[in-house]
């Protein structure tokens, strides 16, 4: 059963008790422990978006210009539909303007086809993940 929402002075107050503070990943954007789900039509630019971000956490910069990324990250890019080609492309172009971390960013085009919300190659993509770069 869903919880009703927080409003008003019940919100406010919920707001005042919040002691503990969320680790950045970006400032602004994006915690530990939270989950962004982008989705969009086919061409929409998810990969430019999703490789500008990557590139940025990579090497610990300013992430779109302004939101800062407290120390550089590894990022993992599972391209489930069109392959690993798709980011090369996108990254190839990103690095005459900007600071790649190469060695912060894992690409795996071996999960293509697979269905994320099955437990059984849900559990098989998180086991590769920690396997490579935990």
């Amino acid at each position: 059963m869903a919880k009703k929402s927080l409003t008003g002075q019940e919100l406010h107050d919920k707001i005042i008790e919040t002691r503990e503070e969320r680790i950045a990943i970006i400032e602004g954007l994006f915690y530990e422990k939270s989950v962004i789900m982008i989705a969009a039509d086919p061409g929409a630019g998810k990969s430019v978006l999703i490789a500008n971000v990557m590139a940025n956490l990579s090497a610990g910069l300013l992430v779109f210009g302004s939101l800062y990324c407290p120390k550089p990250r590894k990022c993992y890019y599972i391209p489930f539909e069109w392959g690993a080609e798709e980011i090369m492309e996108r990254f190839k172009h990103i690095q005459t303007t900007t600071v790649i971390n190469y060695e912060n960013i894992y690409v795996n085009d071996s999960f293509i086809g697979m269905n994320v919300i099955d437990r059984i190659d849900a559990d098989a993509i998180i086991a590769m993940i920690k396997s490579e770069c935990v």
